[in-house]
């Protein structure tokens, strides 16, 4: 089964072999885990890297949940690039809000796990489209100067988008207090 833009996989089909999640009363609900990618900061991408170790890397990205797909960005070349045209397959994760929480000896978090596929932006307005993703996001207050940079940008760089096939959202043991909640 090939998921959609704008589609989650659900796990019991037969073609996945994503786990469940072990501990059911800690799964976020799909909207919750959408919310955390909407939401958060920046994620780890992790793919098969060189000599079949994992390679995972931190990273800004823009999420759009019409599409169901996270866009990143980067350099033209490195052991990024060099992964992804290895193997297209990757996993997405970002970590919410999360509270320490010293005299339990844990803390408390909200992550998003997503599963897909990456496939690189190639026509030139089309990743200025992406870019400009970034600057709504993480400079929302200065979208002129971030057209200016999208365009200065955009052939000195890649831009891709992982279509998520699966996405899963997990809580600690004990959830956030009420004000760290998204």
């Amino acid at each position: 089964m090939d998921a959609k833009a704008g589609d989650t996989v659900n796990i019991s089909d037969a073609e996945n072999s994503f786990r469940p999640i072990r501990r059911t009363a800690q799964v976020l609900t799909d909207g919750e885990a959408k919310e955390i990618l909407a939401k958060g900061d920046y994620g780890c991408l992790a793919v098969e890297g060189d000599n079949g170790y994992p390679y995972a890397v931190p990273m800004t990205y823009a999420y759009d949940p019409v599409e169901n797909r996270i866009y990143l960005h980067g350099a033209v070349s490195g052991a990024r690039f060099d992964a992804v045209k290895r193997n297209n397959k990757a996993c997405f994760t970002v970590v919410g809000r999360y509270q320490i929480m010293p005299e339990e000896y844990t803390c408390r978090y909200r992550s998003a796990i997503a599963f897909g596929r990456v496939h690189e932006v190639g026509d030139r307005e089309a990743k200025i489209g992406a870019l400009m993703r970034f600057v709504d996001k993480y400079s929302p207050d200065f979208i002129a100067g971030g057209q200016r940079y999208a365009d200065d940008a955009v052939d000195h760089i890649r831009v891709y988008y992982i279509d998520v096939e699966y996405l899963s959202g997990k809580r600690s043991s004990k959830d956030l207090t009420p004000e760290l909640k998204y």
